[in-house]
């Protein structure tokens, strides 16, 4: 069995506000194989735009990654530093936006 390109394991971001945090996102798990085309699809407000964001390292205030893992060719990426995000977007990871 071969590794997948991307894999997202309990993915939970959160929404912070008014002193208390919400879950905005919680337990989302899925897997891309090389050479898949993949589609998020769900409900408007269901998640679907700050999951992808979220993989894209890309999320900010009031939202944040709060839990799961991110791995990226069998590399962890959630808590890769700023710069290595951007060395990944466009080369390694990309998505299109609305």
């Amino acid at each position: 069995m071969t590794t997948p390109l991307l894999k997202v394991e309990n993915l939970r971001i959160a929404l912070a506000g008014d002193g208390v945090t919400y879950d905005a996102v919680e337990n989302v798990s899925f897997e891309i194989g090389r050479g898949e085309a993949f589609g998020l699809v769900g409900e408007s407000g269901c998640g679907k735009s700050i999951t992808a964001l979220s993989v894209m390292g890309l999320l900010r205030r009031p939202l944040s990654l709060a839990g799961g893992r991110i791995i990226l060719d069998g590399k962890e990426i959630q808590n890769v530093s700023a710069a290595e995000m951007r060395r990944l977007r466009g080369k390694r990871i990309a998505m299109i936006f609305q």
